[in-house]
């Protein structure tokens, strides 16, 4: 590996890795992680060819950034079960209701109730 592109990779794999760490569940990191590198590795080989080691990095992180994010959430949305959607015509939970609008339903329930 030229030393362009494992300063790169040296360089950019760890902050690719942490902020793929930081941003998905758990058992989505292990395949984020390695597309990140692979993408990252890629992006240092293919910048560093044409260009010296500061336009290296700028190009690699910011390929490196896009790619994991765009491989992650792809996976962590696959990954993550789907959240119950309430209806509108399911009643909330209790707790959900502000406690002065069941003070009022329950004061308006018993002026209806025949005596």
């Amino acid at each position: 590996m030229p030393a362009c592109v494992s300063a790169c990779v040296r360089t950019f794999v760890p902050a690719c890795v942490r902020a793929c760490v930081r941003t998905f569940v758990r058992k989505c990191v292990r395949e984020c992680v390695q597309k990140c590198v692979r993408t990252c590795v890629r992006a240092c080989v293919r910048t560093c060819v044409r260009a010296y080691i500061r336009a290296c990095v700028r190009a690699c992180v910011r390929a490196c950034v896009r790619a994991f994010v765009c491989a992650c959430v792809r996976i962590y949305h696959t990954m993550a079960p789907l959240e119950p959607t309430r209806t509108a015509r399911t009643k909330p939970p209790v707790a959900d209701v502000p406690s002065h609008w069941r003070q009022r339903s329950l004061a308006a329930s018993d002026s209806h109730r025949p005596t």
